[in-house]
């Protein structure tokens, strides 16, 4: 038999083998008719020896049917959404949206046993094939119950029927929050993780041990930066409220002691903070939502500028200078600016030629190889089939401000002294402005394609870490050598080293993946649990990917 459940209507039985209509039945109102009221769930039993229907309806109740012969048997207001029957016959159990799982005699509907979980909705019920263990899925968690109302229902005799004693249990398991931002500290010591419920929490990173909360935000956290001059801690809520707290390790208390409230500022806009810049040095930070970016002050948290995008908004990335703590870069897929953190002029532009209009900026990275600093790109096709990405990498030496020769290029002073002359040059209006650019900025892109679903980060090496789309950790060598045999004319190939897996549920449910690279120990984070991987690069499978002509050389005119 099958039961459909169709709106408006009683619930209609079809018989699968005659393939023919053989009528309809629902609980009973108070007139006698047969009600037409929402079903959300219906069960058989599945003992061919036990005619009976349960079922959900909208309204909250649940009723016992035989539905050959039209009779409601039970019917109470249980408030569930989802029913499971056990394979031998005898139970049903029952989910709720409050968490609360009820099991039942089947034909009886007498309650055997309660269950209460952390307050979540309830996706799906399944008993195993023995009637043993029920299994629950909320959210991207699965949890297996074995009810002693279980265990004492199969050790009865099988001709006695069901315990009399009603069992009725609670258990209480309360959700762990889930971390959504993390930062590491500059010696590598501890981790700084924000959670959803928005408490920031310190973890210490050999053991993955929490060392307990800092403090609290009222929504949950976004966004972390470490301020390693300033021993701040920078966090950002859902509700672009901007916290800066200094956080020093004491002799008698620890990390987690007397903390100090720097600020406490918030960004007054109808859209989330989805970026954060810190510039120590000019004591300046800058937040981005999709439309506009947020010039602040580091010493008080008070508000500077703002820089709109009445087009439609592009993803724009923004890092530190690689040569100048005075200025910073933006990176979006059309091009990459120099700023000035002073003023926020613009001090010189590249376009990057990415023959694809429809490429979008997923990250930007800033690292360096020896001598040489370089900015690695993540970017998608938001409209093509084919599940790579292309990762675009830039000498940064097109970036340079100012006319430096090679000597000076490098030293510190020397381009401080160049930018404090050109930032006399900019209008001190809050306008965009572009100088003339006296040095020729070019450089060389070297692109090529690979299936990422997550960057890690860059080691100390050269290596891109990186998490591919079958959830495996990777690698690529992005030294000097590698990238050599990359960009060879008769067969470009780039090679690949897996090292280990990462189980889906670790990310399942979350928006967006949280993980670092630290020392070589890779940093994720499994539902409200900090897991560090230690020693997991060690171990690597090589293979070679042929690249064909995905990989290309472009030259970046001038702007």
């Amino acid at each position: 038999m099958l039961a459909v459940a169709y709106s408006g209507q009683p619930i209609t039985l079809w018989d699968m083998e005659e393939d023919a209509y053989a009528g309809s039945c629902g609980k009973k109102l108070s007139s006698g008719e047969t009600s037409t009221h929402v079903v959300v769930a219906l069960a058989f039993n599945p003992n061919p020896d036990i005619s009976l229907l349960a079922v959900a309806y909208l309204d909250g109740d649940l009723a016992l049917l035989d539905p050959f012969a039209d009779q409601q048997l039970e019917c109470f207001r249980a408030n569930c959404q989802t029913l499971a029957p056990s394979p031998n016959g005898r139970l049903l159990a029952a989910g709720g949206a409050n968490g609360i799982i009820h099991v039942y005699e089947f034909d009886t509907f007498k309650l055997l046993y309660r269950v209460k979980s952390f307050n979540s909705y309830i996706k799906q019920l399944a008993f195993t094939r023995d009637s043993m263990l029920l299994a629950d899925i909320r959210g991207a968690q699965c949890t297996v119950w074995e009810p002693e109302a279980l265990l004492r229902e199969s050790l009865s005799d099988d001709s006695s029927g069901p315990t009399s004693t009603t069992v009725v249990e609670t258990v209480s398991m309360e959700a762990k929050a889930k971390i959504t931002a993390m930062v590491v500290h500059h010696t590598s010591e501890v981790v700084f993780c924000g959670k959803d419920d928005g408490s920031v929490v310190l973890y210490e990173r050999k053991m993955a041990a929490s060392l307990g909360t800092l403090y609290s935000h009222k929504s949950p956290v976004r966004l972390l930066a470490w301020i390693e001059r300033r021993d701040a801690l920078l966090s950002v809520d859902a509700s672009n409220r901007i916290f800066l707290h200094s956080i020093q390790k004491s002799g008698d208390k620890g990390w987690v002691g007397d903390l100090t409230v720097l600020f406490k500022s918030l960004l007054d806009s109808e859209k989330a903070i989805i970026d954060v810049l810190v510039g120590e040095t000019a004591a300046m930070f800058l937040v981005s939502t999709r439309e506009s970016d947020y010039l602040f002050n580091l010493d008080n948290g008070n508000y500077e500028r703002e820089r709109t995008y009445p087009q439609i908004p592009s993803i724009r990335k923004w890092l530190p200078h690689p040569e100048s703590s005075l200025h910073l870069v933006c990176v979006n897929s059309a091009k990459v600016c120099v700023y000035c953190w002073s003023d926020w002029s613009e001090i010189s532009s590249i376009a990057l030629s990415l023959s694809s209009d429809t490429t979008e900026l997923k990250s930007a990275i800033l690292y360096s190889l020896g001598q040489k600093q370089r900015i690695l790109l993540d970017l998608l096709h938001p409209n093509s089939s084919v599940n790579t990405n292309r990762i675009a990498i830039i000498d940064a030496d097109c970036l340079a401000v100012g006319i430096m020769d090679s000597s000076s290029l490098g030293k510190q002073l020397d381009t401080v002294t160049t930018l404090d002359q050109l930032a006399t040059d900019e209008n001190e209006e809050n306008t965009v402005t572009t100088s003339s650019p006296a040095p020729p900025l070019r450089s060389r892109m070297t692109t090529f394609e690979l299936s990422v679903a997550h960057i890690i980060g860059i080691d100390v090496s050269g290596k891109l870490v990186f998490l591919n789309r079958c959830f495996w950790v990777c690698s690529i060598d992005l030294g000097e050598s590698g990238l050599e045999i990359a960009q060879r004319k008769d067969s470009p190939t780039i090679e690949v080293c897996q090292h280990f897996f990462v189980p889906y549920d670790w990310f399942a449910g979350n928006r967006d993946i949280v993980c670092t690279l630290t020392n070589r120990d890779i940093i994720l984070t499994r539902s409200g649990d900090l897991a560090v991987i230690m020693g997991g690069l060690d171990h690597a499978e090589r293979a070679s990917i042929e690249l064909e002509t995905k990989l290309k050389g472009y030259i970046l005119p001038q702007n």
